[in-house]
């Protein structure tokens, strides 16, 4: 049994789960934002081994539920958005571009790797009223797929055309 699975089930005072979100973007500083459930920062590893730093803040994540329906969704909440905050993703959305997500939860006692592997995601709707803003990231997104997947043009086969 893995260890976060040990402490979802037996719920020690000790060893609490750390959510965290990391969300990238060319237009962010440094091109990623690191958020972390709870009231203070945390130093953590990924697991590549880079030591980074989770900006604590008002974390509420909805984790993806397995299902048949051709998207899996990720959906966060940033309860008392900074003005801060807010600029980025309004100025991500406005540069334009894909903003990707990465969920990864830690246990208090080690922070040395995630808990897990991390789940990557596309953000798919952003939505704010300046007291909160509501992300919502999805992977798996067969939906939203072409079919099929090769295009069958003159370009690219000459025979199509006709002359």
């Amino acid at each position: 049994m893995k260890a976060l699975e040990v402490v979802y089930a037996s719920a020690p005072a000790d060893d609490l789960p750390i959510h965290t979100i990391a969300l990238r973007h060319a237009s962010f500083p440094g091109g990623v934002l690191f958020l972390c459930s709870g009231f203070e920062d945390i130093d953590a590893k990924l697991e590549t081994g880079e030591q980074v730093t989770f900006t604590a803040a008002a974390l509420g994540i909805s984790l993806p539920q397995r299902a048949l329906v051709g998207r899996e969704d990720l959906q966060f909440a940033l309860d008392n958005v900074t003005g801060e905050a807010r600029q980025r993703m309004l100025t991500a959305r406005r540069q334009g571009g894909k903003i990707f997500v990465e969920y990864r939860p830690y246990l208090e006692s080690d922070l040395t790797q995630p808990a897990k592997p991390p789940l990557k995601m596309v953000t798919v709707s952003y939505e704010d009223d300046r007291s909160s803003a509501n992300v919502l990231g999805s992977f798996r997104n067969f939906m939203d797929l072409e079919w099929p997947t090769v295009r069958f043009t003159p370009s690219n086969y000459p025979g199509l055309k006709y002359t």
